[in-house]
């Protein structure tokens, strides 16, 4: 009968999942019922990624006139390997020098303890990559990975194809027992049997922000090859909904770009780069501006409109952190921006109200193998409001409508107050710890996967009884962990505690 094999981990020290500054440790429970030859017990600490992609079959060639399956490619990457020796001691084995002749262990219950330095924070595969290799980022920029896809077991037992494509790419960290048994060696068994069990461990390093001329690059792919993108599956999923494994369905918003008729009545000639104009960016106000792709016209045929978000820091978001509430940094300057030729029309005959208000986080996750990526697409919605235009507060005032100076175009601008509704100043950040397909939200590149987000912004708009939208589609890193506090932060202002009289006796 074979040996029990229990392995107990000492849990985190955050009681959620290992991170770079955790040392893994544990004890193994071993149970004999007879008396079993043992050579070694060793305990192996292992980190790899698995990558699976496909090529469609429109990039397949046809051998002897017959189309064959799908192609299908996969790589493996080491990331950390680390051994650590339970049985016999130290003393022991070097007293054997080397000699393979096995103990005899009598039935009955042991346990050996272990544990493993820090995870390193560089993948060891990297001392295999050459130029040529073909990577989604280059050495310089390649760290230790969280874990990804630990239930990708689970994923593929559901009838979803998309399910299916998504744990083709997976970040597995395990603590494996292996049990070397000391039978002699026979000509029809050349090999001892050795006894292995094996317990996933979930970690995630410490948050450690992307290059900043990398965070708004596809994928920060490294182009010493061609990459092919072929597998692109669309899902949406709504982060306030329960938590179920199943997803269909589409992309439900696309943005609405100009319509034809509007692009004749002279938006066509209209240089979209020559309206474009810089916000003031000073040391002490480095604010970026992100502007909605597709304009909208208005009602004169002349004007169009779009929306910009102005910040200093929503290219990263942790845990918990506020995203429309003022000071937050991440949606808390939000402005309506009206362009046209010549003198703008008057407003009073235009009807602008915003109706719909909707937040979505979108996932890109790229898997990479000889050559040959596949990318899959999610949407997660963070929030949603309906009838915006119905708050106690109007977002905006047409009538605040103020004048920037250019010598083609008039352009005007007024903010959109989305930090004065009570219900989007309470919203944050992943409040509720999401998993999405049994992984936490966080961003990651390593060499064949890559794991990106991104802010989708939609804002419906009744403009004279016509339904419009605007989509602003903003990059961000985001961290499972809660932003960490800074040294120099002020501490809370120091206050007496109370006084109580002595009550006569």
């Amino acid at each position: 009968m074979a040996p029990k094999i229990t392995i107990i981990l000492h849990p985190p020290e955050n009681g959620e999942f290992y991170s770079s500054d955790d040392l893994i440790s544990g004890t193994i429970l071993l149970d004999l019922n007879k008396s079993l030859s043992i050579k070694q017990i060793k305990v192996n600490l292992k980190g790899f990624t698995e990558t699976t992609t496909k090529m469609d079959s429109e990039y397949a060639f046809p051998q002897n006139g017959m189309l064959g399956p799908a192609l299908e490619n996969r790589s493996y990457h080491n990331l950390v390997r680390d051994e650590y020796r339970a049985f016999p001691p130290d003393n022991v084995w070097d007293a054997l020098e080397g000699s393979s002749k096995p103990f005899k262990i009598k039935p009955g219950h042991y346990e050996y303890m272990f544990q493993f330095d820090k995870i390193p924070s560089r993948p060891v595969c990297l001392k295999n990559h050459t130029k040529k290799t073909i990577c989604f980022v280059p050495k310089s920029q390649s760290f230790m990975p969280p874990s990804f896809n630990n239930q990708w077991r689970e994923l593929n037992k559901i009838d979803n194809l998309d399910l299916y494509f998504y744990s083709f790419g997976k970040v597995i960290y395990m603590v494996e027992v292996e049990i070397e048994m000391g039978k002699p060696k026979n000509w029809f068994k050349p090999f001892d049997k050795i006894f292995r069990e094996t317990s996933l461990i979930e970690f995630i390093p410490e948050p450690k922000p992307f290059p900043n001329d990398d965070i708004n690059s596809r994928a920060g792919i490294n182009y010493n090859g061609i990459i092919d993108f072929i597998s692109k599956n669309k899902t949406t999923r709504s982060l306030t909904s329960p938590a179920s494994e199943t997803e269909d369905g589409i992309t439900a918003y696309a943005p609405n770009g100009p319509s034809e008729k509007e692009l004749l009545n002279g938006l066509e000639n209209l240089d979209l780069n020559a309206l474009s104009y810089e916000i003031e960016e000073t040391e002490e106000n480095p604010m970026k501006r992100y502007k909605c792709k597709y304009p909208i016209g208005l009602p004169d045929g002349v004007s169009m409109m779009w929306i910009e978000v102005r910040s200093r820091e929503i290219e990263t978001v942790y845990r918990k952190e506020f995203l429309f509430r003022e000071g937050c940094g991440k949606f808390d300057n939000i402005f309506l921006i009206i362009k046209g030729k010549g003198e703008l029309s008057d407003f009073s005959n235009i009807s602008l109200k915003p109706t719909r208000l909707q937040l979505n986080l979108l996932e890109t996750v790229s898997y990479l193998s000889q050559g040959i990526g596949n990318e899959n697409f999610s949407s997660l919605k963070l929030m949603e409001i309906e009838n915006i235009s119905k708050s106690e507060k109007p977002l905006f005032n047409t009538n605040e409508l103020r004048f920037i100076s250019n010598s083609n175009h008039d352009i005007m601008e007024c903010e959109i107050k989305l930090k004065d509704n009570p219900i989007l100043k309470r919203l944050m950040f992943n409040e509720e710890d999401y998993r999405h397909r049994g992984n936490k939200l966080y961003s990651f590149k390593t060499c064949v996967i890559t794991r990106l987000f991104s802010y989708q912004l939609l804002i419906d708009w009744n403009i004279n009884g016509q339904l419009r939208q605007t989509e602003v589609v903003i990059p961000v890193q985001v961290f499972v962990q809660q932003r960490p506090h800074s040294a120099d932060e002020a501490l809370p202002r120091y206050i007496e505690p109370p006084s109580y009289d002595t009550p006569p006796s």
